[in-house]
């Protein structure tokens, strides 16, 4: 049994993401503006302008002052990002932002859903009961819950800041157990430690939410020891000599490190193995997708191999790349399946277009590996 591809699966299902998903993830105090320019790297750029609205926002690549302390996106909706009231945004805090709503998608498994599929906005970032379930059967056995992020006595308000990027850069709980490896720490644990600090500052900002939230059931109890980090000596590194290696390297981090690109377009390994994906098969795809859509797809999706292999994205162009994260459309023009987080609706709309480049730009670099997999096909609208 290949119990993190399992999980994947119905991670996947509780957010037809997992990776991401077709839903926006908006946090309840968002209000959305014009765009505003975008600053560089990810660093806040200049706020658009306030509105009345608070359901059409999606978070914003970039953030910076605006009227209200609202922010504006490059070339999006704005929304509020911990700015005082008429003020400046806080650089580091809109930094965390974007990483925590486009580039790590956190907020597609720490927010619940509704009976709907839709994300349920009143509880943003505010922990999922039971996200995934190894056995739907049994009420005593397969339920993760993911965690309350918010600032309540019931997530995150309690905590410090070192014990909170402990738990998500190392997988270790306050207490001193071990967060299960569904939780991707073994990848962020290689982010910089100014991003750590972002991404905290950015959740010292989000509104607080009472939510208590079950222990897990086997088999996703806590693990006598934290998953190993990713060895960044095992992640495809670009040639030195590349007309774009500085760019590819800035994807690389985004790709591998900040993101969750690695884990999953790398498969699982089989149970019990210390590392939670082979990373000899890194980016060649391949990790199960089993999300309950309409019988028009097929029952597994299988994450797509995006080496440069005749079995993966041969013949792909910066640009075609580019398209696929933001407008979630490949080089012929069709639709990327779930659970990629692209397309209009999905949390990659929202990169910047530094970023999406300098990712498409890694990808390309990445050296061939030989894995034929079925391609979903997206039901043409």
């Amino acid at each position: 049994m290949r119990l993190p591809a399992l999980l994947c699966s119905v991670v996947a299902l509780g957010m037809l993401s997992g990776c991401g998903g077709d839903d926006e993830v908006v946090p309840p105090t968002s209000t959305t503006g014009s765009g505003g320019s975008a600053g560089e790297d990810g660093s806040g750029g200049t706020g658009g302008s306030t509105s009345s609205s608070s359901t059409t926002g999606q978070t914003g690549p970039t953030t910076g002052g605006g009227n209200g302390g609202t922010a504006g996106a490059a070339g999006g909706a704005g929304m509020s990002g911990g700015g005082g009231e008429g003020g400046a945004i806080d650089p580091e805090v809109a930094r965390g932002e974007y990483l925590v709503n486009v580039v790590a998608v956190c907020a597609d498994c720490h927010t619940p859903r509704t009976a709907t599929g839709a994300p349920d906005l009143d509880m943003y970032l505010a922990g999922a009961e039971c996200f995934a379930d190894a056995d739907e059967e049994d009420p005593d056995f397969g339920c993760l819950s993911t965690r309350n992020l918010t600032n309540h006595e019931t997530g995150l308000k309690n905590r410090s800041d070192a014990e909170i990027k402990k738990m998500f850069l190392e997988g270790e709980r306050p207490d001193g157990s071990y967060l299960h490896p569904v939780m991707p720490y073994w990848s962020f644990g290689n982010m910089s430690d100014e991003d750590a600090d972002a991404i905290v500052a950015y959740l010292r900002t989000v509104p607080g939410v009472e939510h208590e939230l079950p222990p897990n059931q086997a088999p996703f109890l806590a693990p006598d020891e934290p998953a190993p980090r990713v060895d960044l000596d095992e992640v495809p590194e670009p040639d030195t000599d590349d007309s774009n290696y500085a760019s590819a390297m800035r994807g690389r981090y985004l790709a591998a490190q900040a993101g969750v690109c690695l884990e999953c377009h790398t498969p699982s390994t089989p149970m019990g193995t210390p590392e939670p994906r082979d990373l000899s098969m890194a980016f060649a795809g391949g990790e199960e997708f089993r999300l309950g859509l309409e019988p028009i797809f097929p029952e597994v999706i299988y994450s797509r191999n995006i080496t440069s292999d005749e079995t993966g994205l041969d013949g792909w162009s910066a640009e075609d790349v580019v398209r696929a994260l933001k407008e979630g459309v490949g080089p012929t023009g069709d639709p990327v399946c779930p659970p990629m987080p692209a397309g209009p609706m999905g949390a990659y709309a929202h990169l910047t277009d530094d970023d999406a480049l300098d990712i498409a730009n890694y990808i390309l670099t990445l050296p061939p590996i030989e894995n034929e997999l079925a391609i979903c096909e997206m039901p043409q609208p």
